[in-house]
Order: structure tokens, then sequence, then C-alpha cells
């Protein structure tokens, strides 16, 4: 994400969450830990867990948490995706045999 990126998300908790007080140097700061941490995050997503962070809590927002969240996110497409990849009818639920679907 770039910097405008960042300030725009920090803008968004702001505005759910008057702690934030988007400025330079938060925008630097985020920007680098989010960069460390997640890389690949997407502005979509960061929006999205900022809304779905504030309407279930009131916990003031930190890099961690989107971090965090990404990384889960990430984990679990790459495991839906093996999964799928190697898609053997008898493995989803564990018992040999098994003809559930």
């Amino acid at each position: 994400m770039n910097d405008n990126d960042v300030l725009g998300l920090l803008i968004f908790a702001n505005e759910l969450d008057g702690r934030h007080a988007p400025n330079e140097a938060k925008v630097y700061a985020w920007q680098e830990a989010l960069q460390e941490g997640a890389a690949s995050l997407t502005v979509d997503f960061a929006k999205d867990f900022i809304r779905k962070h504030y309407a279930n809590t009131d916990v003031m927002l930190s890099p961690s948490m989107l971090v965090t969240a990404w990384n889960k996110s990430r984990r679990i497409a790459a495991e839906a995706r093996l999964a799928l990849e190697n898609h053997n009818p008898e493995t989803h639920c564990g018992r040999a045999g098994c003809r559930c679907t």
C-alpha cells in the first residue's frame, strides 16, 4: 500500500474511532508496519476488516490486528486451494471408505 492508501484507511478508521488522528508520522509508521507484516495486504481487505472490527468492538485498531487478519485470511485461502488441488473423496472427513459427500 502506498502513503495515500494508508492515509485513507486511517481517515476511515478515525471516522469510526476518533482516537486515530491521522498525520504524516502515523501514516509512515503504519505503512512500515503493514509492509513488514503483510506486504500484499489490499486496501479493500483492510477497509472491510476495519468496518467489521468497529461494528463489533470499541478496542482501538492497531496495525498488528490488520496483519494478523490478513495472514490468517491468506493461510485459509492457501489451505483451501491445496485441498481442492489434492481432492480425494476419502480425505474430507478422515474416515477411510466413507461415502458421505
